[in-house]
């Protein structure tokens, strides 16, 4: 799922820390100035799929 910017609509590539607030990396340095502040989205999703890996994660659907 691609994730859209907050103030443009673009995709996102950022977002503040434990809030859902996106940005691309334009307005994230219109409105920041220095991105290494926020989460890159993607290693966000390949930390919590870590995560849940490492914590043996099942889900379980029925058909």
């Amino acid at each position: 799922m691609t994730r859209k910017c907050t103030l443009c609509g673009e995709d996102a590539e950022f977002r503040i820390k434990g809030g859902s607030e996106h940005y691309c990396l334009e307005c994230a340095s219109m409105q920041f100035g220095d991105v290494s502040l926020l989460v890159k989205i993607d290693n966000d999703m390949k930390n919590l799929k870590k995560r849940l890996d490492d914590e043996n994660f099942r889900l379980n659907i029925d058909d």
